[in-house]
C-alpha cells in the first residue's frame, strides 16, 4: 500500500525494506522500535511525494522549508531527499527547500514575529551583542562564521540573526555558502541508506562509499580540511575578541563619564 510500483528499483527495495522492519518492530518499546514508529510516518511522507510523480522534489522543497520554519529537527528531513531521488536531484531539493525556508524565518523575525524573537530567540542567542559588533566590524565573513562555526540551534540561527541590523540577503547568502557541504552530505548518506529506520535509528548501514580507498588521499583530505577549519576558527577567535573588547572598552567608558558628570 505504502510502495508505488517505480521505476528506480533501488527505492522500491528500500522502501519496501522500511515497511518490513516497520510491521516487525513498531509495537517494540526499544530505540528500535521507536525509529520503526517514526519511519512509518515518513513512509506515508515519501509515499505522498512519490504520488506528485515528476513534481515531487518540488512537493518536497516546499515540506522542508515548512520543517525549516515550524522548527522541526532538520537532519532527518534533509537526508530524505538523497533517500528519494539519490544525490543530485536530492541536494538540489535539500538546498533550496532549506534555504526558502530560512529566508521565510529571517522574513518573520524581521516583521511579524519581531516583538516574540526579541522575548524568547534573543535571549538564546550566545553573546547576541558582541556577535552584532562582531558582524559591524567583519561584515559578511562574520554571518559565514556564525552559521557554519558556531553550534547553535537552527532557529536560533534564522530568527536571532533576523532579529538583528543585518539585511536577509546576507543572512541567507551565508547560509547557502556554509549549508551547501551539508546539504550534499545529507543528500549522499540518504542515497546509500538501506532503509529510512537506517537514517533514524543510526544503525550503521549507510556506507561511506564516497571516501576514497587510496589512503594517502584520505589523509590528505582530512588534513586540508582541519587546516582550514582551524584557520577559520582561529580567524573568528580573533575577530570575536576584539567585538568583545570594544563593547568592554564602550562599557568601562561609559562608566568612568557618568562618574566625572555633576
Amino acid at each position: 500500500l505504502l510502495v508505488h510500483d517505480v521505476p528506480n528499483l533501488g527505492l522500491h527495495a528500500r522502501l519496501r525494506d522500511t515497511l518490513d522492519i516497520v510491521t516487525m518492530d513498531e509495537g517494540a518499546g526499544t530505540k528500535s522500535g521507536l525509529a520503526a514508529m517514526f519511519a512509518a510516518k515518513l513512509l506515508e511522507l515519501c509515499d505522498y511525494v512519490q504520488s506528485w510523480g515528476d513534481m515531487g522534489p518540488v512537493i518536497y522543497v516546499i515540506i522542508l522549508a515548512m520543517a525549516i520554519v515550524f522548527c522541526l529537527p532538520c537532519t532527518i528531513f534533509e537526508i530524505i531527499p538523497g533517500f528519494l531521488f539519490g544525490v543530485p536531484v536530492g541536494f538540489t531539493a535539500c538546498i533550496i527547500g532549506k534555504n526558502l525556508g530560512n529566508l521565510i524565518c529571517v522574513l518573520l523575525a524581521k516583521t511579524v514575529l519581531a516583538g516574540w524573537v526579541q522575548r524568547k530567540v534573543l535571549p538564546k542567542l550566545p553573546n547576541g551583542q558582541v556577535l552584532e559588533r562582531m558582524i559591524k566590524n567583519q561584515g559578511f565573513f562574520a554571518i559565514c562564521i556564525f552559521r557554519g562555526l558556531v553550534y547553535a540551534p537552527l532557529p536560533v540561527k534564522n530568527y536571532g540573526l533576523g532579529a538583528l541590523d543585518i539585511p536577509a540577503s546576507h543572512i541567507v547568502t551565508a547560509a547557502i555558502i556554509t549549508g551547501a557541504p551539508f546539504c550534499w552530505w545529507w543528500a549522499y548518506l540518504g542515497s546509500k541508506a538501506k532503509n529510512l529506520v537506517d537514517i533514524i535509528d543510526g544503525r550503521g548501514q549507510v556506507q561511506l562509499l564516497a571516501m576514497p580507498s587510496n589512503p594517502i588521499a584520505v589523509a590528505l583530505i582530512f588534513v586540508a580540511g582541519g587546516l582550514a577549519f582551524a584557520l577559520l576558527v582561529k580567524k573568528g577567535w580573533a575577530a570575536w575578541q576584539v567585538a568583545k573588547d570594544e563593547l568592554a572598552a564602550e562599557k568601562s567608558g561609559g562608566k568612568k563619564k557618568s562618574l566625572k558628570s555633576p
